[in-house]
């Protein structure tokens, strides 16, 4: 008796090299597809846990006709807490900690003059007008005494809050404000990269015709790009120049450029620059003494300083300086200041933890 054996039959090389590299192709295709969505909706999904909480976007007209835009939300009659972003943000900036913050406080996070949904008047881009609309609301539409919290520009607002109202300061968190560090000269003397990359930039643009598109001006000069070479430059000012003219008002963001590198842009199309202009040539600190400013303040408060940063050629990249941070704290009577050598300008983005981990220690020192 025969036996026979039946053998699989061996399938071509070439189909093996086609399906390892259709199975290439999907990894790397998948993968792709991963990271742009990642860079589209980023905050979009952060903002979805937001409204979750139950945060709602409101408006407040103050008598003098300034409209104040804000997000609202948490617990009903919690503690009131203030937030006021930096520059080029909106208040949805904070959605990283909101969602937490809704759970022990009753926040009211406003977008700054020429911000997001509020009025868009050079009249009030000051620390002087902003400081006094800002003592309004919370007169009027918060009712009581708050905490205060700022990061960067909105910082020094707060400090000035509670300096010329200290009757409506329970506490004050100071998130990375530039004292001493934001004035013409003083970027200057600093070789300041928010000086070269920014104010001065935008000043520029606004004084020139031929360019239309901020976003392509702003990828086309701004030294930090011309590190990913000609070719990206070239294709980052293509994008801007595009969405400039399309005219769509959704937020700006580019499929292959990360969260990380875009945030600063992601709301400029509700941001005016004349609200930098205001810094290039001095006037928002018309009539402010930062030192007298700082004194002034009663309340408890915490200064969170990131830390300091240069580039190889000297430029400055921080807000300010150890020693500047240092003399900072020692004006303000009941100041406690909280050192994050790993953290970057955005605390309470990048380092949310840090960030609520500092306002716990101000309810502590309340």
């Amino acid at each position: 008796m025969s036996t026979i054996i039946l053998k699989p039959s061996k399938r071509p090389v070439w189909k093996k090299i086609l399906i390892a590299v259709l199975i290439i192709a999907l990894i790397v295709g998948g993968s792709i597809g991963l990271y742009a969505y990642d860079n589209l909706s980023w905050q979009t999904r952060l903002m979805d846990h937001v409204w979750q909480a139950g945060f709602v976007e409101k408006q407040a007209t103050l008598p003098n006709g300034t409209v104040l835009a804000y997000g609202e939300g948490g617990v009903p009659d919690g503690v009131p807490l203030f937030l006021i972003h930096g520059q080029q943000v909106a208040w949805e900036d904070y959605s990283r900690v909101l969602p937490q913050l809704a759970q022990s406080y009753h926040i009211y996070a406003v977008d700054c003059h020429g911000h997001g949904n509020s009025s868009h008047d050079p009249a009030r881009y000051s620390c002087s007008a902003m400081t006094e609309d800002f003592i309004w609301f919370i007169q009027n539409v918060i009712g009581k005494p708050c905490l205060l919290s700022g990061h960067s520009s909105g910082g020094v607002l707060a400090t000035n809050i509670a300096a010329t109202a200290p009757e409506y300061a329970l506490g004050l968190l100071i998130e990375d404000a530039p004292f001493h560090c934001f004035r013409p000269e003083e970027m200057k003397a600093n070789n300041a990269f928010v000086w070269s990359d920014g104010f001065l930039l935008s000043h520029n643009f606004l004084n020139q015709s031929e360019e239309k598109s901020y976003y392509a001006y702003y990828f086309e000069n701004a030294s930090i790009w011309k590190l990913f070479g000609e070719g990206m430059v070239k294709k980052l000012a293509d994008d801007g120049r595009a969405y400039t003219a399309s005219g769509v008002d959704a937020p700006f963001s580019l499929w292959y450029m990360p969260a990380s590198m875009m945030n600063s842009l992601y709301y400029n199309n509700r941001y005016d620059l004349l609200f930098g202009e205001a810094f290039y040539d001095d006037s928002w600190f018309s009539g402010l003494n930062e030192d007298a400013m700082l004194q002034a303040v009663q309340c408890p408060t915490v200064y969170l300083h990131a830390k300091e940063s240069h580039m190889m050629d000297g430029v400055m990249t921080c807000a300010t300086s150890d020693e500047t941070a240092r003399q900072v704290s020692l004006l303000i009577p009941k100041c406690t200041k909280v050192e994050l050598p790993y953290s970057d300008h955005d605390i309470h983005y990048v380092h949310p933890k840090d960030f609520l981990d500092g306002l716990e220690q101000l309810n502590q020192l309340i």
